[in-house]
């Protein structure tokens, strides 16, 4: 996640979490393919551009608000 906000596409392989946690690059098996893949500078933007805008949606602020909201209506049911 802080690579992402700090706009740096990530590769992954798509296992575990990690499908989860980046939408700021590739999940692949194929390092090789994936490096040349963001070697495309418009391919290298969008990814950055992605990545940035799910690390700020993801902030530990927001996350917290998130679970928050999230108690208090399951207290008040």
């Amino acid at each position: 996640l802080e690579a992402q906000a700090a706009g740096t596409p990530v590769l992954a392989s798509p296992y575990g979490a990690l499908m989860d946690t980046v939408k700021g690059g590739i999940l692949s098996n194929d390092f090789s393919q994936s490096v040349e893949d963001l070697m495309d500078e418009p391919s290298w933007e969008l990814a950055s551009l992605r990545g940035r805008e799910w690390a700020r949606e993801h902030d530990w602020d927001t996350v917290g608000d998130r679970w928050e909201k999230l108690l208090r209506e399951e207290l008040l049911k």
